[in-house]
C-alpha cells in the first residue's frame, strides 16, 4: 500500500512537470512610449547614471551622458533606430525635452 502511494505521488508529479514545462507563452514585444512629460522615476530624485539606466529600461540603446550639471540632465540615446537628446530634470526625473539627432555630412 506505502509502494503504491509513493508510485502514486510520482507519477503525478512526473505528470505536473512535463504539463508545466510543455506550455508554451507567446512572445510579445513591450513598447514603452516616451514623451514630452513623462516621469522615469515616479516623480524622485535621479542621479546622472540612474537617468541613463531608466531611459535604458524605456527601450533606448546606447544612452550616453551628455551634459549632467545643474537641474537638467542631457543624454544621447538610439532608439528604433534614430538617435535622439533627451534632456530630464533632475529633480523628479521628468522628461522635459525629446529631440531628433540630425547629422550632418
Amino acid at each position: 500500500m506505502k509502494l503504491h502511494s509513493v508510485a502514486a505521488i510520482l507519477a503525478f508529479t512526473a505528470i505536473f512537470t512535463i504539463g508545466t514545462v510543455a506550455e508554451t507563452v507567446p512572445a510579445f514585444s513591450q513598447s514603452h512610449s516616451v514623451v514630452v512629460g513623462t516621469r522615469i522615476n515616479n516623480g524622485h530624485r535621479i542621479r546622472c547614471a540612474e537617468g541613463a539606466r531608466l531611459l535604458r529600461m524605456r527601450g533606448f540603446r546606447n544612452v550616453r551622458a551628455l551634459d549632467c550639471r545643474g537641474s537638467h540632465f542631457l543624454y544621447r540615446a538610439d532608439r528604433s533606430r534614430r538617435t535622439y537628446d533627451v534632456t530630464v530634470r533632475a529633480r523628479d526625473g521628468r522628461i522635459t525635452n525629446v529631440r531628433t539627432v540630425r547629422w550632418r555630412r
